[in-house]
């Protein structure tokens, strides 16, 4: 993650949350397949998380922006 990204506390436990990399190439011979690149906001905690979003600046604004 970089730095300018700043992460707010969870909403539901206060716990400190983390952006996670998904890397998905589906399992198929690599003629076949299309690998996949994923970023999550969840907690460190509870394990609350956002959905998947293409990118880490969005996943991070997602996660700020709750209600």
């Amino acid at each position: 993650m970089s730095d300018e990204l700043k992460l707010l506390s969870c909403p539901f436990c206060g716990g400190e949350a983390k952006i996670e990399h998904i890397h998905d190439d589906n399992g198929c011979p690599e003629v076949y397949y299309q690998e996949w690149d994923f970023y999550i906001v969840a907690c460190k905690n509870c394990g609350v998380s956002t959905k998947y979003y293409s990118n880490e600046k969005v996943a991070a604004n997602h996660w700020n922006s709750r209600v």
